[in-house]
Order: C-alpha cells, then structure tokens, then sequence
C-alpha cells in the first residue's frame, strides 16, 4: 500500500517478526477504534521470516529461558510479561499446528515458513492494522505530542512508535541497519555489531595447508572447541560444515556468538574418552593389518576426512599397511581425532549471519515495558536491541515476546495520554 499523509496511535516501524507481532499486540490492546500503522521498508512483510530454518521456520523451543541469552536479565523482565509458552498458545488459537523436533525446536506442522507468515497477515487484517510497503523511514523527529516519521512515500505521524527493523544480519532480506541510525538520531547508543550465528573464515594463508579444498562440502557430527589464549571459553556439539573459506554448520554457527579470533578444536568422537580411542584404533590396525594404510579410515570416516587426518600429523601411508602403524603414530591419530586444529580469525560476514551481535544499549530500556528511558512513547523490539540467543528457534522467541510487549506498552501510554 503506498502511504499518504496519516495519523496514527502506534506505528511500528518493521515489518518483519517483532514488528508484525508488535502491530498485532497494540491493536488487540487498543481495539477496534485504534489505529495501528505498520510501516515495511520492502515490497512485503516477513520476507527474513520466510528464509529462516532453511524455509522451514523455527519458530520456537520449548527449552527457551532467558538464560540461553547474552542479556538474561533484560530477557527475563520481557519473558515475566510475555512468556515463550503464551506465546506458543497465542500461535496455536490462531490455527498453527506445531511439530517438535529435536532439542525442543519447534516447527509448523506444514514444514513451510510460510505458514507462521500467513498467520501473521490473518491476524493483522483482523485487528484492522493499515500495512505500509515499500515505505523506508529515513528520518523521525519526537515533537510531542507526535512522532513523525519521513519516507519518500509521505510521512506518518504518531503517539507512540515502536522500532523493530531488526539489525544488519542477511541484509539481502532487508536489515541494514538503518533502523539503529533512526535510534541515534533520538540519543540512543548502539553497541558494537557483528555477524553472528555464522560460518567462521580461517586465515586465508592457511586455508590450503588444513585441507579444507578438498573438505569442502563434507559434513561431520562431532564437538568443537573454542579457544583464546590457550584458555577454552566455550564448546558446543552437533553438525560440523567444511568450507573453502573455514568452518560452518551448528556447532560453529553456536560459537561464533563469541566474536573474534581463536582455536577450534575438533573432537569427532566426543563420547569416547582419548584412551579407548587408542585402543580402538590399536585394535582396528590390527584388524586391518596388510590393508594399504591410506584406507586405514575407511569405514570409519569418509575418505577425504581420514585423509586429511593423516596430513596433520604428517603421516606417511607409501607402501606401508595399517599393522605397521606404530604406538607414537596411533597416539598421534588418536590425538588428532580428538583435537583437530582450525585456527579462525573471525565470522563470514552480515550476508550470511542469521543474528546481529550489539544493537540498541538495553540499559537505555525497560525491561518491563520496552519504552525508552530517553524518549517517552518510544519502544524497541527484536533484534535491533542488544540482544541475541542461540540456534534453534531462540532469536524468534525473542522477536515474538519482545515485539507483543513493546506493541502492548505502546497502546498503553497511548491510552494514558488520551486519558488527561
């Protein structure tokens, strides 16, 4: 809908997760009288909904608590207000089905993103909530008792906005920051940005020296291990990616929450302890005595895998068996299993983040409310606030919550100041 000149109770500036829950909350709140304006940058709404768990959408975790983010208790205020499972009921009444996976992930039950979307729209049409697109605010003033909000398509005024554009995370969907400029421009502060649930790159120069050319593509469960200063600051287990550049998949999407340079090491066996590895390994050599050793993995691990696993510890296979592999040599293959090293040196980059590291200072917040501490009748949610939880539905979690809150607390100061 292109966007003249209007006046609303609450605009909510985003149209993406948080936003479109945002708009829903304050105009349940507000009722049939109230006019809600959600303002989308885009041709359409949710576009980033529609890409999130590889089209799937995972919307949710029955195991989320605010301890799972790196500002529990921030989260925790939100979550008293609006809690996770309230949140889930609040789907199911409006006709999605959910299906469980494991660790508590929580999909729609047509295995399509575009089902929670459609849920979404049904609900904004039926609370009568006017959907502005393609309407980029680039600028906002706070005039009491309005905040105007420019596009090139007109401006909207309004009594309470709420900003929900979330950060630069997959700026190809539409987050590119600009609602964190918007913030600024009324004295708010941003902490610093990175990329985060990532790939993580390896230094270029070694990039051929780990084998990761060859590798690329190959998938492994396993445990990776981060560490700085020969210090492990944290570890997290599940699928592991190899790619040209470094290192994907779950686990390291987990640890790239913790920007930076460091150490990961790569355990592929992390549920047998260093000494059964060697003695299975002694074992298996025995077993495959007068094999070539270069197929000592075979059977084991896929072949590129055991291949690179000897060129780390400078294993020569020429002519030799795996009866002849030595203790010194099965030690070192055991250690390399359970401690594979990959220098890394930072995350990918924004194109391929799903999260936004930093964001809007939450002390500038209230936790219990979402207004701003600054700038009375504006609220924030989702991911343009400093805060960020793990793969697996967390960061949706977190848009839903924040997003009805800030959406319920915006039509409740309205409703305050149309009372005097």
């Amino acid at each position: 809908m292109a966007a003249a000149s209007s006046d609303f109770d609450v605009a909510v500036i985003g149209g993406g997760a948080a936003g479109a829950m945002a708009a829903v909350g304050a105009a349940s709140r507000l009722g049939p009288e109230g006019r809600v304006a959600l303002l989308e940058s885009g041709q359409r709404i949710g576009r980033k909904l529609l890409a999130t768990g590889n089209g799937r959408c995972n919307y949710s975790n029955r195991r989320v608590t605010a301890k799972d983010y790196n500002r529990p208790g921030f989260v925790a205020g939100v979550f008293r207000a609006c809690a996770p499972e309230g949140i889930r009921e609040r789907f199911a009444k409006s006709g999605l089905e959910a299906m469980e996976e494991d660790d508590g992930r929580l999909y729609p039950m047509s295995g399509s993103a575009s089902s929670v979307l459609d849920v979404l729209r049904l609900l904004l049409e039926e609370k009568s909530v006017t959907v502005y697109t393609d309407f980029k605010i680039y600028n906002i003033t706070a005039d009491q008792p309005w905040f105007r909000l420019d596009s090139s398509q007109g401006y909207v005024r309004a009594a309470t906005a709420v900003l929900a554009t979330g950060g630069k995370a997959a700026p190809q969907l539409g987050s590119d920051g600009s609602g964190l400029k918007l913030a600024e421009k009324l004295g708010h502060t941003v902490t610093k940005l990175y990329p985060g649930l990532t790939a993580l790159n390896c230094p270029a120069d070694l990039q051929r020296e780990l084998g990761l050319k060859a590798l690329n593509g190959l998938r492994v469960s396993g445990r990776a291990a981060l560490y700085r200063q020969d210090k492990m600051v944290a570890q997290e287990e599940g699928e592991i990616l190899f790619r040209e550049y470094g290192l994907s998949g779950v686990a390291v999407f987990q640890l790239s929450r913790l920007p930076g340079a460091g150490l990961i090491l790569l355990d592929l066996m992390p549920r047998v302890s260093s000494p059964e590895l060697l003695d299975m390994l002694a074992d298996r050599a025995e077993r495959l005595s007068g094999r070539p050793l270069e197929e000592f993995f075979t059977g084991m691990f896929q072949r590129m895998v055991g291949n690179q696993l000897m060129k780390v510890i400078r294993l020569s296979v020429e002519e030799r068996d795996c009866g002849g592999l030595t203790t010194e040599e099965l030690e070192a293959l055991a250690g390399v299993i359970k401690g594979w090293p990959f220098p890394v040196e930072g995350a990918k980059g924004w194109q391929n983040a799903q999260v936004t590291l930093g964001g809007l200072n939450v002390e500038e917040f209230d936790a219990l409310t979402l207004e701003s501490r600054l700038v009375p009748g504006f609220f924030a949610a989702g991911e343009v606030l400093d805060v960020d939880g793990p793969c697996g539905g967390y960061n949706l979690q977190w848009a839903w919550s924040s997003g009805l809150l800030a959406g319920w607390s915006a039509a409740k100061v309205f409703r305050q100041e149309m009372s005097y």
